[in-house]
C-alpha cells in the first residue's frame, strides 16, 4: 500500500495501548473490511505528530481482492486523515521495511518573523532570520557513511549508528506553509536522527554553531554536542525507495 496521512493527531505509525495510531488505524481498517486481524508492516516507525507524503506498508491476505478493490475498500472505512493512494501485489517475500533500499524525508520550516495560520501543525516557525548558505555549507558535512551516536535519541534500539546518507538539500520555498525545506535521504534511520539534524542545521543557520563544527560532532558522537531535536509535526515520509523488480508506484500517484 501506499499511502499518505496527517499524523498530526496520531501517537507515531506503531501499535499502542490506549493511543491512537497509524497502524492501527490500518489494522482496524482491513479487520472491517474482511473480519479478521492481519498485521501490517510499515516502512518506518514514524513519531507521534509525524506526517506522510509516500508511505509505503505491507501485509498479507489470502482474500481474492484486486488492488483497486483494495484501495477503495479501505479507504472506505479509514478516517479521512489516513488515505490509500495505490495497492499492488508484491512477492511473497517483500517486506515494507526490510525489503526497501533508501528513505527520503522532508522538514519544512516557516521562517518569518510571524507565524502562519496555515501550518501550526505542518511546519516549524523560526522567527529569528536563518543563514542559508552556512545551512547549505553545513549540510554537505553530513553526506556519507558515519557514526551518528550524536544524532540518535537515547531511546534509539538500532543495533549500530553507522548510517549512510545519499542526499541532504536546503532550499527556499514561497508557500503559505513554509519557506524552506531540507530533504534528506539514506539509506536508514536512527531515531530522531533527522530531527536532530534539522535541529543542528537550524543552530548553524542561527549563527550559534559554525558550519565547520558539523564533522567534530560526528567524531564526538555525543549527543549533547549537537542541536535540539526539531518538532516532530515538521517532518514528512516523501518517499521509501525499492529495487524496481519489488514495486514501483506510477508517478501520478506519488506526491513529491
Amino acid at each position: 500500500m501506499l499511502l499518505s496521512y496527517d499524523g498530526f493527531n496520531y501517537h507515531g505509525w506503531q501499535v499502542q495501548k490506549h493511543h491512537n495510531t497509524i497502524e492501527a488505524e490500518l489494522e482496524n481498517a482491513i479487520a472491517t473490511v474482511i473480519g479478521k486481524v492481519v498485521r501490517v508492516f510499515g516502512a518506518g516507525r514514524t513519531d507521534a505528530k509525524v506526517h506522510a507524503l509516500n508511505q509505503t506498508a505491507s501485509f498479507f491476505s489470502d482474500i481474492n481482492f484486486s488492488p483497486e478493490k483494495w484501495r477503495l475498500a479501505l479507504n472506505a472505512v479509514l478516517p479521512t486523515s489516513i488515505v490509500i493512494k495505490c495497492v499492488q501485489e508484491v512477492p511473497s517475500d517483500f517486506h515494507a521495511r526490510h525489503s526497501s533500499t533508501a528513505k527520503l524525508y522532508r522538514y519544512l520550516i516557516y521562517n518569518k518573523p510571524y507565524p502562519t495560520p496555515f501550518a501550526t501543525h505542518y511546519s516549524w516557525w523560526i522567527r529569528k532570520p536563518l543563514d542559508l548558505v552556512a545551512m547549505q555549507q553545513a549540510a554537505q558535512s553530513f553526506i556519507g557513511e558515519h557514526d551518528f551516536s550524536a544524532f540518535r535519541s537515547s531511546q534509539c534500539s538500532s543495533p549500530s549508528p553507522v548510517k549512510s546518507i545519499h542526499q541532504l538539500t536546503i532550499y527556499p520555498l514561497n508557500t503559505s506553509a513554509a519557506s524552506l525545506c531540507i530533504e534528506i535521504k539514506a539509506n536508514s534511520f536512527l531515531q530522531h536522527m533527522v530531527r536532530i539534524i534539522v535541529g543542528t542545521l537550524v543552530a548553524v543557520g542561527e549563527h550559534r554553531f559554525h558550519p565547520d563544527s558539523i564533522l567534530s560532532i560526528l567524531t564526538s558522537k555525543d549527543r549533547r554536542q549537537s542541536g535540539k531535536t526539531a518538532p516532530p509535526y515538521g517532518l514528512y515520509v516523501l518517499q521509501v525507495e525499492y529495487d524496481n523488480h519489488d514495486i514501483q508506484w506510477p508517478p501520478d500517484v506519488l506526491d513529491l
